[in-house]
């Protein structure tokens, strides 16, 4: 790149607006396989949700929640969250009275 100029790498650096940190960045991480593999599982088991796979994923393959958590999201695949189960509460004088009344 300055081979042929007679300029230093922060001079050029500057002119072209470019930091040095991302003039020596190198991505740290391929997900490209663990990618595949997610999406593949998602595929075949869609009822399975962000909780299931962390579980699944860290049993087979020895991710941790954050990894799989943040696959999860690169895949843009939606969190499906167990409903709360609200169960019916019935005072005891209301049961009391429908039977003595039947």
């Amino acid at each position: 790149m300055l081979e042929g100029y007679d300029i230093t790498l922060r001079r050029a650096l500057r002119l072209i607006g470019l930091s040095s940190s991302m003039y020596y960045y190198k991505p740290k991480r391929d997900d490209s396989e663990a990618l595949k593999l997610m999406s593949d599982y998602a595929e075949e088991n869609p009822t399975h949700g962000q909780d299931v796979m962390v579980k699944v994923f860290h049993k087979s393959h020895g991710w941790n929640r954050k990894k799989t958590v943040r696959l999860y999201h690169k895949l843009r695949l939606p969190v499906v969250r167990k409903r709360r189960l609200r169960r019916l509460v019935v005072s005891w004088s209301r049961l009391l009275n429908s039977f003595l009344i039947s």
